[in-house]
C-alpha cells in the first residue's frame, strides 16, 4: 500500500530533503496531506483507486485538467503527471472546504 512516507522518500519533489507533513481531514475517498519542504507547501493526495470507479473519477484525467488549469493561472501547479493515477502532488493553497449546507 502506498503511504506518504513512500512518496516522500521517492518523489523528486521531496527526496533527500527534510519535510514536515500532516494529514488533512474532510476528503471523500482519498488521503490528503499538507507537506512542507524547503520553505514550500504542497498538497499530496493519495488516490483510493478502489473507490474511483464507483464515483466515476479518472485520476490521470483529473491531473491533466489541473495541469491545464494551472497553465491558465487558475489552479495550483501539478508536480507528478507520470504517476498521477496513484497520487497527486500540487502546490498547497489555503482555503475553506465546501459543506452541504
Amino acid at each position: 500500500m502506498l503511504t506518504i512516507e513512500n512518496i516522500i522518500k521517492t518523489s523528486d519533489v521531496f527526496m533527500g530533503n527534510p519535510v514536515e507533513y500532516e494529514l488533512l481531514t474532510g476528503g471523500y475517498v482519498n488521503k490528503t496531506y499538507k507537506v512542507i519542504c524547503n520553505g514550500n507547501t504542497y498538497c499530496v493526495r493519495i488516490n483510493n483507486n478502489k473507490q474511483a470507479p464507483f464515483i466515476c473519477l479518472d485520476p490521470k484525467k483529473e491531473a491533466l485538467a489541473c495541469h491545464q488549469a494551472n497553465l491558465l493561472s487558475i489552479a495550483p501547479a501539478v508536480y507528478n503527471l507520470n504517476n498521477a493515477d496513484e497520487y497527486l502532488i500540487t502546490d498547497f493553497f489555503y482555503g475553506e472546504s465546501f459543506f452541504k449546507e
